[in-house]
């Protein structure tokens, strides 16, 4: 009986982190605006830059334009409350590369740093960036504009767009 329960707490532990990170997927830098955020993930003000939700198996902090372009020409000119940014720290999850319906043939080998048995996977075409395991096993996955939206940067050409927490 005790296996039977620790079987079921497993599969349901599972289908809840598939369900999250299907809906924090449909959150899209540009695309998405606050009101869609607290639709998906619940009622959580949009007045802040940064909304940070703690689920079960995952952490999500999500950027959203306050202003257009800001004083400092940094930013995009968007509206207020557009997102301009989704992380997730999937740290209990069973979430791989596959998992995310990212087409994989644009992903590139990125630079890791220091981080021994961490692989990077980034796109600037796609707007992703993922940290995984060897095994393709998702760690962090970053969306931050793609760059058919770097128009709407504000900084001029010869500098390149903040890429939130790249």
């Amino acid at each position: 009986m005790k296996y039977i329960t620790m079987l079921a707490f497993g599969i349901l532990l599972v289908s809840a982190t598939s369900a999250y990170a299907q809906v924090w997927q449909e959150i899209k830098p540009i695309e998405s605006t606050c009101k869609d955020v607290a639709r998906l993930l619940g009622g959580k003000p949009c007045d802040s830059a940064e909304i940070k939700y703690e689920l079960p198996t995952v952490n999500i902090y999500i950027s959203i334009a306050k202003t257009g372009c800001d004083k400092s020409g940094w930013g995009y000119n968007v509206p207020a409350g557009t997102v301009i940014g989704v992380r997730a720290f999937l740290s209990l999850s069973h979430v791989f590369i596959s998992d995310l319906h990212i087409d994989e043939s644009k992903l590139k080998p990125g630079d890791a740093g220091d981080m021994l048995d961490i692989l990077v996977w980034e796109s600037d075409e796609l707007g992703v960036k993922l940290e995984t395991s060897k095994e393709k096993q998702v760690i962090t996955a970053s969306y931050y504009p793609a760059a058919k939206y770097n128009h709407l940067f504000c900084t001029p050409p010869s500098k390149s767009p903040p890429i939130h927490n790249r």
